[in-house]
């Protein structure tokens, strides 16, 4: 059941991400040839990148927090593969995705009735992309708990040493 549930949030972020990189680059292409050829610039084209891009970051955040592909230190590979290094480090991801998601609800209320300027969009669902992608984040987290994944310095040890001919 929990294999099924992760498959199905993995697709819908890897299909919101693709359908975001692709829609951004469409929008931006269509803001030159609109500008350069026709010489009839879009007035909504930059806010509309602009938003994308900030969805995009912040679900980028939850699916590297996934994959397992945040930058992390690599100096002390024995603290790394022990319990501390281990929770540790999801501990302060879920207080980071924590802060992601408490500060982004107080925006999407706060900025509730504002409108943005060219696209009449209003802001609360712009900013929903920030307690959303917390939830995604923490998710991963916990379910990283349930079913850890190697930590660099393990994954290194279980190479076989290159030896030269």
């Amino acid at each position: 059941m929990l294999e099924r549930v992760d498959r199905v949030v993995r697709n819908f972020e890897n299909v919101l991400c693709t359908v975001l990189i692709v829609a951004m680059v469409g929008v931006i292409a269509l803001q030159i040839i609109f500008r350069y050829f026709l010489s009839r610039p879009l007035s909504w084209s930059g806010e509309l990148a602009v938003f994308m891009l900030i969805a995009l970051t912040f679900l980028g955040i939850a699916v590297a927090q996934r994959d397992g592909a945040h930058v992390a230190m690599r100096a002390l590979p024995a603290i790394e593969t022990s319990a501390l290094g281990r929770y540790g480090g999801l501990a302060a991801m879920v207080a980071l995705f924590g802060l992601i998601g408490w500060g982004g609800s107080r925006l999407v209320l706060l900025n509730g009735q504002q409108h943005s300027p060219a696209l009449d969009l209003p802001f609360w669902a712009v900013l929903a992309v920030l307690p959303v992608s917390a939830l995604l984040g923490i998710y991963h987290c916990l379910r990283e708990i349930g079913a850890p994944r190697p930590c660099h310095a393990e994954l290194v040890e279980a190479q076989p040493e290159a030896r030269a001919p």
